[in-house]
């Protein structure tokens, strides 16, 4: 019965407002630069990369970034919301520099040997 109690009011008292809000503050910046990093992937794929994949994988999860749609109001002060947004601020990283990193040039007869 405790638990459940304190379950409940785990986003309430004083300061839990602006907890919330930080929050939602900083889970918005991590979109900002999600979004910079799915610009950057753009360019990337623009100058000389043509790995759509990684394009798609990149500009697919800037968009439904969790600070769209994970809810801060509810029971835990946008922890949820803040924990998902730098999972998903990393993953449009990791793929958008790896976009930037020069591909493996394709093995040629004069590199195998072959003729």
């Amino acid at each position: 019965m405790a638990a459940m109690v304190t379950a409940m009011l785990a986003c309430s008292g004083p300061g839990a407002l602006a907890h919330i809000h930080e929050n939602i503050a900083i889970s918005t910046v991590l979109h900002a630069v999600a979004m910079a990093f799915a610009f950057a992937a753009l360019v990337a794929f623009a100058i000389r990369s043509r790995r759509y994949g990684r394009l798609a994988s990149t500009l697919v999860l800037a968009g439904l970034h969790p600070a769209w749609w994970v809810p801060a109001y509810s029971g835990d002060c946008g922890e949820m919301r803040l924990a998902l947004s730098f999972v998903g601020t990393a993953s449009c990283a990791v793929l958008a520099l790896s976009m930037w990193k020069k591909p493996a040039a394709l093995p040629t007869s004069r590199t195998t040997g072959l003729q």
